[in-house]
Formats: structure tokens, sequence, C-alpha cells
């Protein structure tokens, strides 16, 4: 390519596609050792929904000590104070949510009656015409926490209220009426999922490859320890998938049989919000410390500091909700403020990006937003917020495109016409919105599943950064010639890189 001040170019053999998660597949540094750009695959799962594995990220990182980002918000999806996001086709999609439906146990949600209300919609961003469209492939007026779809081997895997399918045919069908199917993660060749049958959960594994059906009377199953368990994290590590729940327990399956991997027996709460492979790690987001950890097998390694807490609030029951990869380097949302940090793991410095509320004010005085303004409101009204109900939520991180978009909400995520009256309907709905954040140099497109080896291109030139794949250009980016100069010269390690290493069945450069 004309003016290449990068140009590598990759033989790709993906395998068979059994629900793995694909790594990196390259990383470059300067002579100084730090990573300057690099492509691969972010694999994560968000409070309650999986990110695209074949959405390719690209990156050109930032210099150190360089914050450049510019923030702007999409029009609201919703009426509610509540959304989460991830990303499919290279799309943003958002659930957005009212009630306190995470704090419930699911056999108390059911189904949602009111879906003639598009706010129980599942919502897809059209970017070239800068407005929402409702998913055709999420009936969301009958979906469950957890519900959602992804491409495996090429095809729409869907799970929608128990029931699954693949390529348009039912794969599973749904449960007997009055039981529950939800939070499926397909890895290891298998559908896991929650079952719940009167006060009994098991987390179920089905063998299960494109072109099967499932039976769930040939699943491998676990009994939880109680029966209002619910995942909140899910993730595949060193050849086992672990489901964490809300109370605590983690659960591992390495194929053939579960295990228990942390047992939480209190005082107080023990949860994990997120679950990302960075490096040769996963990382857990943790509540109540606000921190990391490090995933060892069991109930991981509490990285003190990671992210570290914003000047000026209290350390008091925080929660690392949310992570993604962006950039290059490491993105952590933190509750009750929706603090956002980026972690520059060669300088090994965390960076205060923003807040995805501007308001109220920050505050070592209470823990959380608005907390006095709840008291004085309980005191006469009908409708009782619980006293952290205005904590906020970073729910939500997907890269699309040049950007990372963030959902945010609050805890207790009532409809518009039911907000506090010492609230603004613009502050109202700050809760539900979405951010786009975008820092130079990153750019997201999905490759295409092909069956066979693929021919990748990842070619930097004076003002562009672009994408390929077997010769069809998938994505490109403008960028300034400051950074293409920034990787001229720069040698690629291929198969490794901030996303892990390569999971593939094969990798070379050409």
């Amino acid at each position: 390519m004309r003016d290449a001040a990068f140009d590598l170019n990759l033989d790709v053999d993906f395998g068979e596609d059994d629900g793995r998660d694909f790594g990196s597949l390259f990383e470059a540094r300067d002579a100084d050792g730090r990573v300057v750009c690099g492509a691969g695959f972010a694999a994560v799962y968000n409070t309650r929904y999986r990110n695209d594995r074949m959405a390719l990220q690209f990156f050109i990182r930032q210099a150190e000590g360089d914050a450049t980002f510019a923030a702007t918000r999409l029009p609201p999806s919703t009426t509610s104070a509540g959304t989460y996001v991830f990303n499919c086709d290279g799309k943003l999609h958002a659930q957005p949510v009212t009630g306190d439906l995470l704090n419930k146990p699911l056999y108390e949600i059911g189904h949602d009656p009111r879906d003639a209300d598009p706010c129980h919609r599942m919502m897809v961003w059209d970017e070239q015409a800068g407005q929402w469209h409702e998913d055709a492939d999420i009936d969301a007026s009958v979906s469950l926490m957890g519900d959602g779809k992804m491409r495996v081997a090429g095809k729409m895997l869907t799970f929608v209220n128990g029931t699954a399918t693949y390529d348009g045919q039912v794969i599973l069908q749904p449960p007997p009426d009055g039981e529950f199917y939800h939070h499926p993660f397909y890895a290891l060749g298998h559908m896991v999922f929650l079952h719940k049958a009167g006060k009994t959960i098991r987390v179920v594994a089905c063998a299960w490859k494109p072109g099967q059906t499932i039976d769930i009377g040939d699943a491998k199953a676990i009994t939880t320890e109680h029966d209002r368990e619910l995942p909140f994290a899910i993730g595949q590590f060193n050849g086992a998938v672990l489901v964490s729940t809300n109370l605590g327990w983690s659960y591992s399956f390495d194929g053939e049989q579960w295990t228990v991997v942390h047992a939480w027996r209190g005082p107080g709460s023990y949860q994990l919000y997120s679950a990302i492979h960075w490096y040769d790690k996963m990382l857990l987001a943790h509540y109540p410390s606000g921190y990391l950890l490090d995933y060892d097998g069991g109930a991981g390694v509490v990285l003190e500091e990671w992210p570290p807490g914003l000047e000026g609030l209290s350390r008091q029951s925080r929660e690392a909700q949310t992570a993604m990869i962006y950039g290059g380097d490491l993105w952590v949302g933190v509750w009750p403020w929706a603090e956002i940090w980026r972690y520059d793991a060669d300088a090994e410095t965390w960076h205060f990006i923003t807040r995805l509320q501007t308001h109220p004010e920050i505050t070592d005085e209470t823990i959380h937003p608005y907390d006095g303004e709840l008291d004085v409101h309980n005191e006469t009204a009908a409708l009782k917020y619980p006293p952290n109900g205005l904590g906020q939520r970073n729910t939500g991180m997907a890269t699309i495109g040049d950007s990372l978009m963030a959902s945010a909400s609050a805890k207790w995520t009532w409809p518009i016409e039911m907000k506090p009256e010492f609230l603004t309907e613009q502050q109202w709905s700050d809760y539900g919105r979405i951010t786009k954040l975008t820092v130079p140099g990153c750019l997201t497109a999905p490759l295409k599943w092909m069956g066979k080896p693929a021919q990748v291109s990842l070619t930097v030139t004076s003002d562009t950064m672009v994408i390929a794949q077997d010769g069809e250009k998938l994505g490109e980016l403008a960028i300034t010639a400051e950074m293409a100069e920034r990787v001229r010269g720069a040698e690629a390690t291929v198969g490794n890189g901030v996303f892990g290493a390569y999971a593939g069945r094969g990798i070379a450069a050409r």
C-alpha cells in the first residue's frame, strides 16, 4: 500500500468455532519497549452481555501521558434511567431496563408485561442515520436478563425467553411453564446457562455444535448453593468456563465437570460484575472493594488501587463494574459515581478519564449521589427509593468504529413518570444515556467467518489505518502524520498482545 508506515499481512486460521475467545493477532513495540500498535479481539462479559468475539480492534496507542479524548452523548434510546450495551456485527445494541431488575431474583421478574412500551425494546444504533431502531432479532417484550445474540461460525445464535435458535432454526426448546433458562454463554463446545425449576437452580453445560440440537437431559450440571443466584460475570480462561453469581459463589466447568471455585458466606456482599482477558490474565471486577481481581482459579487476588478512587469521593461500597480494552489500554467503570478510568500498562499508571454523569457535584460526605435528597424525599413520597437508588453505574462498554460506547444507569431504574421531584427530566435522562468516548487511532471492524483460513491485512499509511480481509476493506480511519510516524519501523510480535495469546488453530505473518 502507498507510503505504508506499517503493513502486516497475516494468514489466520480460526479453526472450528467452539465459542472460544480468539485473543491477539499481534503487538508491536518501539525502541523504548512501549507498545505502539496492535490488534485483537476483546474477550469481555459485562454484567449481562458478552461482546462480539469477531470484532477486531486495530489500534495505534497514545503516547505516554497523552490524555486526548472526546466525549459526546448519543440521543436517548429509552425514557428509563438505565440501559446496557454490547456490540454485534459492528453495531451498538442497547437494552433499556425499567424497575430494579438487576437486583431482584429472576423468578420474581418473569416477563415484562409492558411489551408495548418501546423503552423496553432492544435498540440498535444507526450511526449513519443518527438514530435508534428496534432489533429485529430480539423480542424484548418476552426476554429475560442475559438474553442476547452472537455469531457462531458466521451464523446468528439467539437466546430469548428460554429458546435458542441458530440460523433461524430452533436448537433448544423452551422450558416447561414456570421454569426458566437464562444467561447463556457458548464456550468449549457447550451451551452454558442457568436452569431454574421451583427453588432449584442448576448451572448446566450442554454439548452443542452448529447443525445440532440441544438436549438438556444430557446436561452436565451443578446445583447452586442458593435459590436466588444469577450470573453477573461469565468468562473462559485456561480451558474452563467461570460463572460467578450475585451472591458471591463461582462455579467452573472444564468441559467435563463443574466445581465450586469460590464460596461466599459473608458477612456482607461479594459480587463480580465483569470478566475480561488482559494479556495472560483474566481480570474480574469486584464489589465492595471497587478494585479488579486477578483470577487465580479461586477467589482471585485483589489488585489494590486498580483502579484508584477519585479524590473527594468516599471509598466505601465501591464497585468496579465494567471493563474493556480500547486503544491498547484497559478501561474500567466504577460505581457509585460512574467513574471511567484507563490503565497504561507500560507506564503502570491509572488515568481518570471522566464521569458519565456530571451531577451532582462530587462529595465524600455521602457514599452515593443524592443520598441526602433521597432521605428527604422518602419522608413524604408515596414511592420510596432505597438509600443508594440513585447511585451511578457504568453498565456496559463496547467498541464501535473509532469509539468506545459506555452505557449508564441508576441502580433504581423506574421510568421517567416515577422520577424523584428533585431531579430534572434532563438529569433523569442522563442516567440512561450512552456516552461515546473517542481517542485517536482505534478502529474496530468485525471480521467475516469464512469457514477457512483468511488473509488479514493491518496497514498504516501517512493518513489512514485500514483493516482488510481477503483483499476487502472492512474498516478505515483517518489519522495524523505524527501517529503514522509513531509506528514506522515497529517490530510486530505475532500471536500475543493485550487481548491475550491467539487462540485459533494457526497464525503466521506472510
